[in-house]
């Protein structure tokens, strides 16, 4: 599950793209990923597409991506995030200097 998966990479050095696509993370899980990225500056890719993300896991995102150094890439398509977390998404990008590709 994403928090096992998650613990196990807190001190991984050498994943640098995670995908995740079409499992159901839950928002749970996404919010375990997210403070992951917090803690984790090796992984540059993170692809979650179709994990029933959630709103929830949308603001959890939110909150590590304005203040991520290191994540370039974030696919959450097809998460139902919700108009509320696609704008706290939206305000975190404001102060996120890494991120390339949404």
């Amino acid at each position: 599950d994403a928090v096992t998966l998650s613990a196990a990479l807190k001190l991984n050095i050498t994943v640098t793209e995670l995908n995740l696509s079409n499992n159901t993370i839950s928002p749970v899980g996404v919010a375990h990923l997210a403070k992951l990225l917090r803690a984790n500056h090796q992984i540059r890719t993170l692809v979650l597409r179709s994990t029933a993300a959630g709103p929830e896991g949308g603001t959890a995102l939110a909150k590590t991506l304005s203040s991520s150094t290191s994540l370039q890439s974030l696919d959450v398509r097809s998460n139902k995030l919700g108009d509320s977390a696609a704008a706290q998404i939206a305000d975190a990008l404001h102060h996120n200097t890494s991120l390339s590709s949404l």
